[in-house]
């Protein structure tokens, strides 16, 4: 895996040079990789990246960086992307809310997983 995302960063970094046009996929694709390679912190400069050169972050982003966060751990920077995301404009899907009650759940942040089911509920999200 390590050999495809050092490809992948390449033909990226290629795509800048040329002054290609990328796009919300092609930083979800490397910002995806960096986290299933738990390096979150190169995954989050690329997100910073992307916010920086105008281009807005999408749901996939989100549930990606959110994901990662909940697994090693960085609870609260995971709700605090979640409610970025809203502020920006993105809905979190029935992806998102999954994602972020395991991490609550496993973090033994039971009453906060129950305030975000009842908002779940209520916002009939997965009906």
């Amino acid at each position: 895996m390590d050999g495809w995302l050092y490809k992948a960063q390449k033909v990226f970094e290629l795509m800048l040079s040329k002054g290609s046009m990328v796009n919300v996929v092609s930083y979800n694709t490397l910002i995806n990789g960096y986290c299933k390679l738990k390096k979150i912190d190169e995954a989050m400069m690329l997100f910073l990246d992307m916010c920086h050169k105008g281009l807005v972050p999408d749901t996939v982003t989100y549930n990606t960086l959110v994901n990662r966060f909940c697994k090693v751990g960085g609870i609260q920077d995971a709700q605090r992307l979640f409610f970025e995301m809203q502020d920006c404009g993105q809905l979190p899907n029935f992806q998102t809310y999954v994602v972020l009650l395991d991490g609550l759940f496993k973090n033994r942040q039971l009453s906060r997983a129950m305030q975000l089911f009842r908002e779940m509920e209520a916002k009939k999200v997965g009906c």
